[in-house]
C-alpha cells in the first residue's frame, strides 16, 4: 500500500506519528496459536 506513496507523503505520516501523544495502553501477554484458535471459536 506504501509503496505508491511518494517521499513527501511518508515524511508528512511520520511528522504526523510524532506530533501525537503516546496513549497508555496495557498489552495482554501473547497466547500460543492453540489458545489463540480456541477462544476465537
Amino acid at each position: 500500500m506504501y509503496q505508491h506513496y511518494t517521499d513527501n507523503e511518508i515524511k508528512a505520516i511520520f511528522a504526523y506519528l510524532k506530533s501525537i501523544k503516546p496513549i497508555d495502553n496495557i498489552v495482554p501477554d501473547p497466547l500460543p496459536p492453540t489458545q489463540a484458535m480456541q477462544q476465537s471459536h
